[in-house]
């Protein structure tokens, strides 16, 4: 067992007085003072044996030779701890001098100290609560006098100020035993999380601050989250903040980050905007700022909790610290947050505002920093804001379209680079010449190696198409020839396939590239196929291209309309399906789509098929081909 250092007892070395004279040899003196009647007897007992632990040699010969020290003093707490409070106070520091180190749990366990604590710590509770009620009555009685009042008020702030001083000690042995998770376990069943937060409106800094390190080692499992969140927690931590005090903000901030990994706490917080702006407050302050940002990022993960940002300073401080980050490549959780943010066209507009997006955009390209880049994106992607693309537009030239043939370290910041200017509105027309952008698509679009590259370049390519500047270039050049080619190898990978045909759905308006896609009859009965895709975005944009090949292409006219009918008729069947499998799920009586029961079985079929029959057609699932009604394609 290893020698501890001195225990912290209490005792200054000044002004000692008669505990000089205490000695280790009369100690069983000092425990039989325990057993006396008055409680000077006692108090004296139990200081000079808490006077001798100072040494740490004293705390090793007690638990080798005077075992059954442990037990007296253990009872007379145990029996007098509601009697007299400065007896409770020498005793309860006594057991918090062992309760330090590991080696001595053992021993308070053995005498049952956790289960004494948590006593102390309820008769305690409903005391302060009686007397405090008390308080409240007497401060509106007209029979009690000012002087009375106040005398009462004086006693009243002198039983705080020594509860605070037990509580301190209890609950610090409690924190200190535990350390053994099947201790603490046994706490939580004892409902210590309920102690906790009944005592988190003391004002005691020593106290508070053992309070909320306690919750805050707790709040690492999702019981005791449940628990803390079920007893209110939030507003009594909210509370907290009205302390001010360094360390007691900084434990509260970390116990909220904590917390808030759940989602029914952080919809408390975004539920009640004034706290959500407290917090925001906070982070404007370098000593909490790296907690608090963790936790605003918990926040954005609620959609809820977008407006809330947007009303705060926090798109303001998001700059700063992007702006004056002091690395080459801001920190992840800075990114993770701000790209959350930046998805809410508010917060987008707020953060390209007074030229903060030129900034923005030239420090992530000096530095090539892929997660300021994305930050980039998400601007310009939500904001749709013709003055923020503008101010985009003016940077194509000069620097996106430039790093397009450059050689990078890596894929991924080309990438984000060709998103955005895949959602610029600029003059393309110019651009395509001017940069040589054929080449650049030619290549791009048929190395299918890479599928996330691939996806952006035609999502690119989509939008110089609604240029019709350009068709006469693209109608020149082998890229149509080359999305059909990537089509048909790309078929299983639904966001290029969305992306190609919506690519060729954007030239079929001008006059030289629908010319060119008219010919390609092999594409279009691909796209055709493509139609029938499971996939309703795919089958929609496919639908819009075939209406323009049915005007302008009059032999595809009844094979794009037999599709139509045919995809038109398995939507409907799909929907008498699933009425049916609806029906036969019920297990009371029937029912039709307005809720309807069905009283009889005349309504259905031998297997329990509903038969439904009208004058003007008739729909039976189990016949494609029978349906007598008027389709106009």
């Amino acid at each position: 067992m290893s020698k501890p250092q001195r225990p912290k007892t209490g005792f200054k070395q000044k002004n000692l007085g008669d505990l000089q004279k205490v000695s280790f040899d009369e100690i069983e003196k000092y425990a039989d003072l325990l057993y006396e009647e008055k409680y000077e007897d006692k108090i004296t007992g139990a200081r000079n044996i808490l006077f001798l632990i100072r040494e740490p040699e004293n705390m090793f010969l007690i638990l080798q030779d005077k075992a059954n020290l442990l037990d007296i003093l253990s009872r007379t707490l145990r029996d007098e701890h509601k009697k007299n409070m400065e007896l409770s106070i020498y005793l309860l520091t006594f057991f918090e001098s062992f309760s330090y180190y590991n080696e001595f749990h053992q021993f308070l366990i053995q005498q049952s100290i956790g289960e004494i604590c948590l006593s102390i710590i309820d008769w305690n509770f409903m005391k302060y609560e009686y007397r405090k009620d008390e308080m409240i009555r007497w401060s509106s009685s007209d029979s009690i006098s000012k002087i009375e009042y106040q005398k009462a008020m004086d006693k009243f702030l002198f039983l705080v100020r020594k509860q605070d001083r037990i509580l301190y000690m209890a609950f610090m042995i409690l924190l200190h035993l535990a350390e053994d998770t099947k201790i603490e376990v046994k706490m939580v069943k004892k409902d210590i999380v309920g102690f906790l937060i009944k005592n988190l409106g003391r004002q005691n800094i020593n106290l508070l601050s053992v309070i909320l390190l306690f919750l805050k080692k707790l709040s690492m499992f999702q019981v005791n989250k449940d628990a803390m969140i079920k007893g209110k927690i939030l507003d009594k931590l909210m509370a907290v903040f009205e302390i001010q005090h360094p360390l007691i903000w900084a434990i509260n901030i970390q116990l909220i980050f904590n917390l808030s990994f759940d989602h029914n706490f952080r919809m408390q917080i975004i539920n009640k905007p004034e706290y959500f702006l407290k917090l925001c407050e906070h982070f404007k302050l370098p000593d909490f700022r790296s907690n608090i940002l963790r936790t605003l990022y918990n926040l954005s993960l609620e959609e809820e909790s977008k407006p809330l940002f947007y009303q705060s300073d926090s798109i303001y401080i998001l700059f700063e610290l992007i702006d004056k980050f002091p690395d080459k490549i801001i920190g992840p959780e800075l990114a993770a947050l701000t790209l959350n943010l930046m998805t809410y066209p508010q917060n987008a507009k707020k953060m390209a505002e007074d030229g903060r997006i030129k900034n923005l955009i030239e420090r992530a390209l000096k530095n090539s920093d892929f997660e300021l880049i994305k930050i980039v994106k998400c601007i310009i992607k939500y904001s749709g804001d013709s003055d923020i693309n503008d101010i985009y537009d003016n940077y194509v030239d000069g620097y996106f379209l430039k790093i397009l043939n450059k050689k990078l370290e890596s894929n991924e910041f080309l990438i984000e680079i060709i998103e955005i200017l895949s959602y610029i509105d600029s003059d393309w027309g110019d651009k395509l010449a001017k940069f040589n952008l054929i080449p650049f698509f030619e290549k791009n679009l048929r190395d299918t190696n890479y599928d996330e590259l691939l996806n952006v370049v035609i999502q690119f390519f989509g939008n110089v198409a609604s240029n019709k500047d350009c068709s006469s270039i693209i109608a020149k050049s082998k890229i149509i020839g080359i999305l059909h080619s990537t089509l048909l190898k790309k078929t299983d990978n639904y966001s290029i396939v969305f992306g190609i045909i919506f690519a060729l759905y954007q030239l079929m308006p001008w006059e030289d590239t629908k010319k060119i896609i008219l010919q390609e009859d092999d594409l279009i009965q691909m796209i055709i196929k493509c139609a029938k895709s499971d996939n309703e975005q795919i089958t929609f944009v496919c639908l819009r291209f075939l209406e323009i090949v049915q005007i302008y292409d009059k032999k595809w006219g009844e094979i794009i309309k037999r599709t139509k009918f045919k995809l038109f008729k398995n939507d409907i069947m799909n929907k008498v399906k699933n009425v049916r499998n609806q029906i036969k799920a019920m297990n009371m009586g029937m029912m039709d789509q307005q809720g309807n029961y069905y009283d009889n079985d005349d309504d259905l079929d031998d297997e329990g098929n509903i038969i439904i029959d009208d004058d003007d057609g008739a729909i039976k699932d189990d016949d494609d081909n029978l349906y007598s009604y008027q389709y106009y394609g």
